[in-house]
């Protein structure tokens, strides 16, 4: 139906839109449509293929909770009942029943070489201009241009870096999922944009990621070290790291007191930290189905592995495209897989590999 030429540049526009523009595009009634999730299903669509579904059934339990929850106790947010329909529901749908190859080596390691020092640059032009640089519809949602400011993205004098994802968190778990599925030269400039994210979160991700993921722990020691003298630099006081309101998290907690074994309130949103936002929403069960669904696809230290890790502070779970890239990686830990040959005059020189185990 479709030529082999325009199926590769719907791999190459999903790509774009999915990793490495993904807040471009605009809003209906407060929800956010971006390009890449848009495409999706259409790309899915036009590539789809007969393929066993098995592994998505990990995830029957949390959807049957989801159900009920909302039959018996309403929705209480709109945006995210949407987001999580989206993100549980059609996305691993789309992204197991079609072949849809975006997770190439030198597709991963330029998009994401491209969002670093895009990110980088954008840090310092903040910081030498007092301004935020931005291209509407693309970099950022047609409905927030100008308003990235009003974002959870300062510290004290300096602002996150945020690069294309307008949010240093999420830039940072997006990041950090991704890093461990190939090897490649230049990831020192990617683990310096994650440092600047001034996210004690991804921080605390990526000391995880050198210590369990790679077992470097000269690296452990370097980045403590840089992270002292971002600290220092930036007159981060050491109750910067001691926070005791865990960045205005520790209310949270109280939801712990009050928990109950089923769903008992409408569905809103998911808090940052993850679990107790299961938990609020969708139970203790909730919780429990929610692992269930997630942990058979993080084994072997991989970016699934670092995003629970990270779902203890701040998962971004409903936030784009958190969820698009941990299905796309959950499916290629369910494959077994050859890493293509990597044209040498395009990444000059540098050797790429599909780290394994997956």
């Amino acid at each position: 139906m479709f030529s082999q030429k325009t199926l590769k540049s719907s791999y190459v526009l999903l790509f774009l839109f999915l990793l490495v523009f993904p807040k471009g595009g605009f809003k209906f009634q407060e929800i956010p449509i971006t390009w890449g999730y848009l495409l999706l299903p259409f790309c899915a669509l036009v590539n789809w293929r007969f393929r066993s579904l098995r592994p998505l059934r990990y995830l029957i339990p949390l959807q049957l909770l989801f159900f009920y929850s909302v039959i018996v106790n309403g929705v209480e947010d709109t945006g995210f009942f949407f987001a999580f329909l989206y993100s549980f529901f059609l996305l691993p749908f789309c992204i197991f029943s079609a072949d849809l190859p975006i997770l190439q080596p030198k597709w991963i390691r330029n998009g994401m070489l491209f969002l670093a020092i895009y990110g980088i640059a954008l840090f310092f032009f903040k910081l030498i201009t007092g301004e935020f640089f931005e291209i509407p519809f693309l970099t950022v949602n047609g409905a927030d241009a100008g308003l990235i400011g009003n974002k959870c993205i300062e510290r004290g004098d300096y602002f996150k870096l945020i690069s294309t994802y307008q949010n240093g968190n999420l830039f940072g778990i997006c990041m950090l999922m991704l890093l461990p599925l190939y090897k490649f030269r230049g990831k020192s400039i990617i683990k310096l944009a994650l440092l600047l994210t001034l996210s004690r979160t991804v921080w605390a991700g990526l000391l995880f990621y050198e210590l369990v993921v790679e077992k470097n722990y000269y690296k452990v020691f370097l980045i403590g070290a840089l992270l002292f003298a971002l600290s220092l630099w930036m007159g981060f006081s050491f109750d910067f790291f001691l926070d005791e309101t865990l960045g205005g998290r520790s209310d949270d907690f109280d939801i712990l007191r009050e928990m109950t074994l089923f769903p008992s309130k409408p569905f809103g949103a998911i808090k940052e930290m993850v679990y107790i936002g299961m938990i609020e929403n969708l139970g203790l069960l909730g919780l429990f189905a929610f692992l269930f669904a997630m942990i058979p696809f993080a084994k072997n230290r991989n970016g699934q592995l670092v995003y629970l890790f990270l779902c203890f502070s701040d998962g971004a779970l409903l936030l784009i495209p958190t969820m698009a890239i941990y299905w796309f990686l959950a499916k290629k830990s369910m494959e077994t897989i050859q890493c293509p040959e990597i044209d040498k005059t395009c990444t000059k020189g540098l050797e790429i590999e599909l780290v394994t185990p997956l």
